[in-house]
């Protein structure tokens, strides 16, 4: 299967380069895991429902409650904000390096266009909570990428949607300037240049090393856990 991501980061994996530069390199030439694909095959067809706005009965009682929040969320997110404009779904966009070599891509949900604003919507249906919007790396990323893909905006908008976890965790939202995501950019080239090359320390942690394709052959990761391990039982 190709990659469309063409090797690069994406989006979606940005934070563990940022908490540890060293993982972009372990994790090269890794093959993907099969740890969880079964709720990443769900997740994939619950989006892709979401994406036609549908609820099918083809889907558990569950799922389809899933599916109906989220939605319901979403377009209560639009109605409060008078959200409205041109509607793009499933796209990959693009950043890149000042000599116009690719950064980084992500691939959002749903996003809406408008002439003074620009937001997107991201569905999360697992069951873990992820960071809230404005402290989410992979939202910050987005927003970036729609400043990059159409500048000139007064506000960028990125909302988190994800109905199975508590009530008050299930939408969060975050708004930029385009100051703060030129800065956000150039922080994201320093990190992703430094992590390029050689020789990059790596920095374990719970929330870099979770889906980390280089966990199960990393010795910093397995000296972190083991040491962790042993002071929780002392």
């Amino acid at each position: 299967m190709s990659d469309e991501r063409g090797g690069f980061p994406s989006a979606s994996g940005l934070h563990r380069v940022v908490e540890c530069r060293g993982s972009w390199g372990a994790e090269r030439g890794m093959p993907e895991t099969s740890i969880g694909d079964d709720w990443r095959d769900e997740g994939s067809t619950l989006h892709d429902f979401a994406e036609k706005g549908e609820v099918s009965h083809t889907l558990s009682d569950e799922q389809q409650w899933a599916l109906r929040t989220a939605l319901d969320l979403k377009e209560k997110f639009y109605e409060d904000f008078d959200i409205r404009g041109e509607v793009f779904k499933e796209k990959r966009l693009w950043a890149h390096k000042p000599n116009l070599t690719p950064l980084f891509s992500g691939k959002f949900d749903e996003a809406v266009i408008a002439e003074y604003f620009a937001s997107i919507c991201d569905y999360k249906f697992g069951r873990k909570p992820v960071p809230p919007a404005r402290i989410n790396v992979q939202m910050l990323s987005y927003a970036v990428l729609l400043w990059l893909r159409w500048p000139g905006r007064e506000r960028y908008a990125v909302a988190i949607i994800q109905p199975r976890v508590e009530p008050e965790l299930r939408f969060s939202a975050a708004s930029y300037t385009p100051d703060e995501l030129e800065e956000a950019y150039q922080h994201f080239l320093e990190v992703l240049t430094e992590a390029d090359e050689p020789g990059q320390p790596r920095t374990p942690s719970y929330h870099a090393c979770e889906y980390c394709r280089a966990l199960h052959v990393c010795p910093d990761a397995f000296n972190f856990f083991t040491r962790l391990t042993l002071s929780i039982n002392d």
